[in-house]
């Protein structure tokens, strides 16, 4: 078996172990350098994958998994940094494991194992070297930068999918008071089954207020992705995320490195003349890529609002099925994939509704689907209303979740604003969450219901102004008392 060192000045790091026996994975060292190959006594670095400034990220495996899973190992590199610069170094990267653990959530965001400290002897034994390290879930796939190196520039449809796609998870980072600072192509993994997944939170800055509260002002990102405010030191807020969103969306759709497409000292812009594509998108890109801040779209939320009203057709057309997605729907019936009671089985494995390209994501990663086939059945789906499509009129979205409300009463919907929502899944644990809903006025009500994996919650009152419409009680009932089988039953009557 493969093994790497991870000591940054190991002469010759690579390894091979004839056999790994567990209870001597404490004792396995570096042949060349003497360092603890299995770090923790569990994980087993077997690859280099990237190196930077701040340290390395090797591939590795989970020893203590029945697969030995892989597994992504991230080592902070400490030789070159003064006392202050590895304070600062060190401070980031236990940031990090706090952000990526509270950000564990969402689907899109690799999932934090284990983050440690090493502490062990110089090659040379004269001193003690320290590492910090973190364990994450492996992404296999491509990252953006790769895959426009490979083919080139993206189609309008393509990258509108991936900006929706980053927006959720962007919606769903801030609402935790977190920004990223280094959001671009080379940060976005593309899965093996077309998922996306943000990564690289080494440069992230929380934010106790977003709006008003300076972060630490440390230059950490990539320049030519980050904007003015970024740039200069000063205060970042998710509006920073947006920009170098809008910068990443203009490279892929030109297939050009940002150099060329931004004079750089006025931050500026000129992607346009590189590609075409619709005005619609276009003006969304402009304004992202705005270098005023309070011209520039503020959140992730109100981009997807203007990108949701485009008139250019979703990635899943509602109007009509096709002959490719009925095949595809009656193959998978056929094959047990999908039950006969479609809506059913789709809302209990991912209870969820779903809106354009999330319909595709989905029937990608649960039914193993290539994108064009997950278009087709996807408008096949939606177009005999066996998946429920959210529409302007028939809203709940917040980041990543969809979720159908069910009321006895007429909904008034109003402008989106912040509220407290309840509840998030996970690992089967239930966890508070922010989340940005529909504000709702409910005629006779006191609260909003929602159902979620067989449960029911309620947010509680919305709109005090309502009490006073509040309905007649109910008509005074009777209570009567039954026997059977040895015990008592109560029965109301009106």
């Amino acid at each position: 078996m493969d093994a790497h060192c991870t000591r940054p000045t190991c002469a010759q790091p690579e390894n091979i172990l004839a056999t790994v026996d567990r209870n001597q994975l404490l004792n396995l060292t570096c042949a060349s350098c003497g360092m603890p190959l299995v770090l923790l006594g569990r994980y087993l670095p077997q690859k280099l994958l990237a190196q930077g400034g701040f340290g390395r990220t090797y591939l590795a495996r989970d020893l203590y998994t029945p697969a030995q899973r892989l597994c992504v190992v991230k080592q902070l590199r400490t030789a070159k940094f003064d006392s202050t610069d590895l304070e600062t170094a060190q401070r980031l990267f236990h940031r990090e494991a706090e952000v990526l653990e509270a950000l564990g959530t969402h689907p899109q965001i690799p999932y934090l194992f284990a983050s440690f400290d090493l502490s062990v002897p110089s090659a040379n034994g004269e001193r003690e070297e320290e590492y910090f390290y973190l364990v994450q879930e492996y992404i296999p796939g491509e990252d953006l930068d790769k895959v426009v190196r490979r083919q080139g520039r993206l189609n309008e449809t393509e990258v509108t999918e991936i900006l929706r796609s980053l927006l959720g998870i962007l919606a769903f980072i801030h609402s935790h008071n977190v920004v990223h600072r280094d959001i671009k192509p080379a940060n976005t993994m593309c899965h093996e089954n077309g998922t996306l997944y943000l990564l690289d939170f080494g440069a992230v800055k929380q934010a106790v207020h977003l709006q008003n509260t300076e972060v630490d002002v440390t230059n950490i990102g990539s320049p030519i992705y980050s904007p003015p405010e970024q740039t200069y030191g000063l205060q970042v807020v998710p509006a920073s995320d947006i920009y170098a969103l809008g910068a990443t969306c203009a490279v892929l759709l030109t297939g050009c490195p940002p150099h060329k497409l931004i004079d750089p000292g006025r931050h500026c812009w000129q992607w346009r003349s590189f590609t075409t594509v619709s005005d619609g998108l276009a003006q969304i890109l402009d304004r992202m890529l705005l270098p005023a801040l309070d011209e520039r779209y503020p959140d992730a939320h109100a981009v997807l609002n203007d990108l949701e009203a485009l008139s250019a057709p979703t990635a899943v057309d509602t109007a009509l099925p096709n002959l490719e997605g009925d095949e595809l729907l009656n193959r998978l019936r056929e094959e047990g994939g999908l039950e006969i009671r479609d809506r059913r089985y789709l809302l209990r494995v991912y209870p969820r509704c779903f809106v354009g390209s999330d319909l595709v994501t989905w029937l990608m990663k649960h039914l193993g689907l290539g994108r064009q086939q997950a278009i087709q059945l996807g408008q096949t789906l939606v177009a005999r209303n066996i998946v429920h499509h959210v529409t302007d009129d028939q809203p709940f979205r917040d980041g990543y979740f969809l979720y159908r409300f069910y009321q006895d009463d007429v909904v008034t919907l109003h402008e989106p604003q912040p509220v407290q929502q309840l509840m998030s899944y996970r690992g089967q644990m239930y966890q508070p969450v922010e989340r940005v809903a529909q504000s709702v006025e409910l005629s006779g009500a006191t609260g909003m219901r929602f159902h979620y994996r067989g449960r029911t919650y309620e947010t509680g009152m919305m709109n005090p102004s309502t009490q006073s419409e509040r309905k007649a009680p109910p008509a005074p009932t009777s209570t009567e008392s039954y026997t059977y089988r040895g015990k008592v039953y109560k029965k109301e009557t009106p």
